[in-house]
């Protein structure tokens, strides 16, 4: 076994547990320092696996997961919601019932539907289920028996403005087991039957005149 464990100064360490087989530290409980450095921690690295019975406090992050994206789309969507499918991104849970902080962001995003705005929203799926409302999500229905949505994007007028860097930034709290897959996917429609959207670049789009984006998604774990 590989390991390399310093300990803070005056800490009184009450429980440590190495299994040697598998390079695992299954637990670790610190009790206060002696000193007036109440805070006291450990220190160092260990180099192997942490154990299934690790506990994690609120708030730890425990993943980070990232897809980067540059396609270049021109959609019709109208008022009905597009999967930009390129961004999807699945996670799958290192411990049950974490929350899940989820950012997309759009390096360029417009919509062309004389003076109608644009609107998106982050769904997700548990394993080969099907597609849900991030909760929570906005309140008001924008088109009649439609969909709501966490953003919303202005209407250019010229066919070269974009908004840059729209984003999406939501908390999922999951109610899963450890190692379920959650996948999340950006939706984006009009509020106009005839919306058209554009994603990492103008409407004119071009080329060399005009610019290309990237846009993105990281989920983030975080321990409950």
């Amino acid at each position: 076994m590989s390991k390399s464990l310093d300990i803070a100064e005056n800490l009184t360490l009450l429980s440590t547990k190495y299994t040697s087989s598998s390079s695992t530290l299954d637990s670790v409980v610190l009790g206060a320092s002696t000193t007036d450095h109440a805070s006291r921690a450990l220190t160092g690295t260990f180099n192997g696996t942490i154990g299934s019975s690790a506990t994690f406090s609120a708030g730890y992050i425990l993943q980070v997961v990232t897809t980067v994206d540059n396609t270049e789309i021109s959609h019709q969507t109208g008022q009905t919601p597009y999967n930009y499918s390129q961004l999807n991104t699945a996670i799958t849970l290192k411990k049950a019932n974490s929350k899940i902080l989820i950012n997309f962001n759009f390096g360029a995003v417009s919509y062309q539907d004389t003076g109608n705005l644009g609107y998106g929203k982050v769904m997700f799926k548990i394993g080969s289920g099907s597609y849900s409302d991030v909760t929570p999500i906005g309140l008001n229905q924008v088109v009649t028996g439609g969909s709501r949505h966490h953003m919303a994007v202005n209407y250019v007028s010229a066919n070269y403005r974009v908004d840059a860097g729209a984003t999406m930034t939501v908390i999922h709290t999951t109610s899963s087991a450890k190692d379920t897959v959650h996948t999340y996917a950006p939706y984006l429609f009009g509020e106009g039957v005839n919306a058209d959207v554009f994603i990492n670049r103008s409407f004119r789009d071009g080329d060399p005149y005009d610019f290309s984006s990237i846009s993105s998604c990281t989920l983030i774990e975080i321990a409950t």
